[in-house]
């Protein structure tokens, strides 16, 4: 029974390996050197990869979001067994974020207000930071339940504090200064924060990060339980090789939001693969499904991503050359849009508390 227990795995351990964290560390390790030992010029390249890159797997894994959470969310929401906080989650993820959201692209439009999706931007950055170490923090978490390694509260509340400290870091050294950046087109800034600021995060970023390393430890040879590797580096890949990351090495910024999705798909693989495989329906009908779910999230990630705010755009165009707003309206509008309401409705679908994740990732 022990070695099954070992071997349970979102795909497959090696799989699970490579996905979660180990395919981030090698490729860009290679990139680090050859951009710090053999200078060579990523400038054209990465963006082009990245776009690449972006319509094969982060723009659905978008989707997949989306499909999961919507799918049943009603029935959640009356559920009397789902917990008050969790219907607050839920609420405020599925219907309070987006209607807010509309509200202020749809003023920003009126009154051409460029300044609206300025902020917007800046709220995506910021929140950015915190989806990718609750996702990190997550990998860790689910990882070790599949190894039978269960954290005491005093180590997940010092897991989970490291993974924060190291976000609100991260967002601290990238608002050091004061500068103009621009996004698709459109000009926004960061914030020129005291340096006191930024001392105190880096010696909170040190210090939680020793605690974590003491856990580890802890863990290990003090309560002889093993270590989910694959967990660990998930973890590390998420704080660090991409949070801290690309405010050392620039490069890093082009594809840390492909890593990040490719360690999400593996989640996706399994609840969906589990919510089939309990259904009575005949092997045709899920095996249609679960194509259709791998298709529309393709297409609807491509298209609402790129293809159909683009074409939007290019209607607009006219209306707004002459004005100092943006022709890029639209294609900025859904990239916040669905970027942000991505990081809310994640954060309130991938909990205990709900009972698909429960059953299909935790229990299966």
């Amino acid at each position: 029974m022990n070695g099954q227990r070992q071997q349970r795995a979102l795909v497959h351990p090696l799989v699970d390996f490579w996905l979660l964290g180990g395919l981030s560390i090698l490729v860009l390790g290679v990139i680090w050197v050859l951009d710090q030992f053999a200078k060579v010029n990523f400038n054209f390249e990465i963006p082009f990869w990245a776009y690449s890159l972006s319509f094969a797997v982060n723009y659905p894994h978008f989707a997949y979001s989306y499909q999961l959470f919507y799918d049943g969310f009603w029935d959640r929401l009356r559920d009397p067994d789902t917990s008050t906080a969790s219907k607050w989650r839920l609420s405020i993820a599925g219907l309070i974020v987006p209607v807010i959201m509309i509200a202020c692209f749809y003023y920003a439009f009126i009154a051409k207000d460029r300044s609206i999706l300025s902020y917007g931007v800046n709220a995506m950055m910021f929140f950015v930071g915190w989806h990718y170490v609750k996702q990190g923090y997550g990998v860790l978490i689910t990882a070790s339940v599949y190894k039978s390694v269960f954290y005491a509260e005093w180590q997940k509340r010092i897991l989970w504090g490291n993974a924060y400290v190291l976000w609100i870091y991260a967002w601290l050294k990238a608002n050091a200064i004061f500068a103009q950046h621009q996004f698709h087109g459109l000009d926004y800034f960061t914030f020129d924060v005291p340096d006191v600021w930024l001392d105190i995060g880096a010696a909170l970023a040190f210090g939680t990060s020793v605690a974590t390393i003491f856990v580890l430890a802890w863990s290990k040879w003090v309560e002889k339980k093993e270590i989910s590797y694959t967990g660990v580096f998930g973890y590390s890949c998420a704080i660090y090789l991409w949070v801290i990351g690309p405010a050392i090495v620039p490069i890093f910024f082009y594809l840390v939001p492909f890593f990040h999705s490719l360690q999400y798909l593996p989640f996706v693989f399994k609840v969906k693969k589990n919510q089939l495989r309990s259904s009575s329906q005949s092997t045709i009908i899920k095996i249609t499904r679960a194509g259709l779910f791998i298709f529309l999230g393709v297409a609807l990630g491509g298209l609402l991503m790129d293809l159909f705010p683009k074409e939007v755009d290019l209607a607009f165009r006219d209306q707004f050359i002459n004005i100092p707003f943006t022709p890029n309206f639209f294609l900025i509008s859904f990239l916040l849009f669905i970027n942000i309401h991505h990081f809310f409705i994640d954060s309130a679908y991938w909990r205990r508390d709900n009972k698909d994740v429960q059953k299909h990732l935790f229990q299966s």
